[in-house]
């Protein structure tokens, strides 16, 4: 009988730490998962600035399209800030800064790119 309850207590304690381990996978992949969409939304924004889909110029708590709010309700909540500044040495280049905010944690992603300035013109 006592090597009985003696197993059945390790066994609980055996099935708690791999409960508490998978807990702690799955809430990083969820965070990994919301740092991946913030990235590819970063990139998003700055490809459409480089097409000029965007205007160039600085932004703060923008949010996203509202097409794609209706497409992915998951969206909802998310902003970008922006910011615009030219680069040294160099006319008619910007670079532009893009930093993704998730709404339901205060994690945020940044990506940087040199865009060129369509109110700069044509080069030389």
């Amino acid at each position: 009988m006592l090597e009985v309850i003696l197993s059945l207590s390790l066994f609980v304690v055996a099935a708690t730490v791999i409960g508490s381990a998978f807990q702690a996978a799955l809430r990083a992949t969820s965070q990994a998962r919301a740092l991946d969409k913030a990235a590819n939304l970063a990139q998003s924004v700055l490809t459409r600035v480089s097409t000029g889909q965007v205007v160039l110029s600085d932004a703060s708590a923008a949010s996203f399209d509202t097409d794609a709010t209706k497409a992915d309700p998951d969206m909802q909540g998310w902003t970008y800030d922006m910011a615009c500044q030219d680069v040294q040495d160099a006319t008619g280049i910007k670079s532009v800064t893009v930093t993704v905010h998730a709404p339901a944690n205060a994690q945020s992603v940044s990506l940087s790119q040199w865009v060129i300035d369509p109110s700069a013109g044509a080069g030389p």
